[in-house]
């Protein structure tokens, strides 16, 4: 078998099956992958551009040095994750929910946190408090 081998396959239904194949340099462009199955697969140094991922099930995935860029993750859930080291930046988190988190040493600067409750109280009462309790007499 010729491991050399181009297939080309244009404006044509077919499924393909790949066991232990190397198709690095493949390109798809208007390629319907709907219902595909990989496992096992090596997507290092990959370029994804206008792709629709929605109801796509993602385990034991590893995007260490990932870049996410100007993309729709709302309704996203997330579970057993490991998120530390992350940055954000102008991001919208309106109606997220952080529970049984690890958030030491986290950090939140120059963003709105109106409505914004931790462990059941209102942030602004926290820091009307921390205020309250930290302000030097005039």
């Amino acid at each position: 078998m010729n491991s050399d081998l181009t297939m080309e396959v244009i404006d044509a239904k077919r499924q393909l099956k790949a066991e232990g194949a190397d198709l690095s340099g493949s390109s798809f462009q208007d390629v319907n992958l709907s219902g595909t199955h990989f496992r096992n697969v090596t997507f290092a140094g990959a370029n994804f551009e206008d792709v629709k991922l929605s109801r796509t099930h993602f385990r034991n995935m590893t995007f260490v040095g990932a870049n996410f860029e100007d993309v729709n993750l709302s309704g996203w859930s997330l579970h057993n994750v490991n998120l530390s080291g992350w940055s954000l930046h102008n991001v919208n988190l309106a109606n997220l929910r952080i529970q049984d988190a690890d958030l030491r040493n986290a950090s939140i600067d120059d963003s709105l946190t109106e409505g914004m409750i931790i462990n059941g109280i209102p942030l602004a009462d926290l820091l009307a408090a921390y205020r309250a309790l930290h302000s030097t007499p005039e």
